[in-house]
């Protein structure tokens, strides 16, 4: 067991994909092989084949199994009470904002992020969906959550708040070295403010 945890962050990672929201048939690629979670799987092709499969098909993503877990199952768990208007808070490159929108299909989603070259990235994908996701600047987003709810506010709030990158030490091995209590010092009090701004 040992040897397996050391050998982890010395091969090059597996290209995860979430396939919880794809239909059956976008799974029968050959390149798609088990995961341990039902809900993805690790595809082992080249870059050229991945970038035609995802061009290919839309509901299907690169996402790691931890990182979707936070958005899976969430419909069926909050039953009758699917949120209209939903928020993601830290959104990063947008990959959980995709998730939300596969997860909720009947609501709206308003993104944001604090880094501009995120949110660019966020803009832009905003752009093909229809006015199913919003991406607006971090101030911004009380004013269109009241607008797009009509004053009821947000349903579902979504905060991935900056941690310790513990979670992805497959693809980032570097970050062991920057975890310390100092690190912990200065991300606790960003994450309650966060958390106190969500809320």
């Amino acid at each position: 067991e040992t040897k397996r945890l050391l050998l982890h962050s010395l091969v090059r990672p597996p290209t995860t994909l979430c396939t919880a929201y794809a239909p059956a048939d976008a799974l029968a690629s050959p390149a798609l092989a088990p995961h341990d979670s039902p809900a993805h799987r690790v595809f082992t092709g080249d870059r050229a084949a991945l970038s035609g499969l995802l061009a290919r098909e839309r509901k299907l993503w690169v996402q790691d199994a931890g990182s979707s877990h936070a958005v899976l199952g969430l419909s069926r768990r909050l039953g009758d009470k699917a949120p209209k208007v939903i928020v993601d808070l830290c959104a990063g490159q947008g990959t959980k904002t995709r998730q939300l929108a596969a997860e909720f299909p009947d609501a709206v989603i308003i993104a944001t992020d604090t880094d501009e070259d995120r949110l660019l990235t966020l803009r832009a994908g905003a752009a093909t969906t229809q006015g199913r996701i919003h991406a607006a600047a971090f101030d911004d987003v009380p004013a269109l959550v009241k607008q797009l709810s009509a004053g009821l506010g947000a349903g579902l709030v979504l905060v991935d708040v900056p941690c310790s990158n513990a979670g992805t030490l497959a693809r980032r091995p570097e970050a062991k070295y920057r975890m310390s209590s100092d690190q912990y010092a200065r991300l606790l009090p960003l994450q309650r403010d966060i958390i106190r701004k969500g809320a």
